[in-house]
């Protein structure tokens, strides 16, 4: 009976790495659901983690999105020379969970 909000961050509803991904294994799903249901709101960190709850689960209320309160980094500049990175190359960098789903073989 005490108000509360359900807080959606991404491998607790999906997890498309994971055998025991909660969308694949019953009892997880059941909880999912059931923890959807009786949360008085429920958020997502973004709209992709809150249209996989939807997807999966078809909850019957709404879920809001709410991003990670962050602020961006400021880097200084340093020489490419100082990386040992060739001046006039093109990198490409990305920042992820070393998972095949996220491509980096590609």
């Amino acid at each position: 009976g005490i108000p509360n909000v359900l807080s959606l961050h991404g491998s607790d509803i999906y997890n498309p790495v994971s055998k025991k991904s909660p969308h694949k294994f019953a009892p997880l799903r059941w909880a999912v659901r059931s923890s959807l249901t009786k949360a008085s709101r429920v958020v997502a960190n973004s709209s992709y983690i809150r249209d996989c709850a939807i997807d999966l689960y078809s909850p019957k209320r709404e879920i809001d999105v709410v991003p990670l309160g962050l602020t961006n980094p400021v880097f200084p500049s340093i020489p490419r020379s100082d990386l040992s990175m060739q001046e006039y190359a093109f990198y490409v960098v990305s920042v992820g969970r070393m998972a095949k789903v996220k491509g980096f073989d590609i």
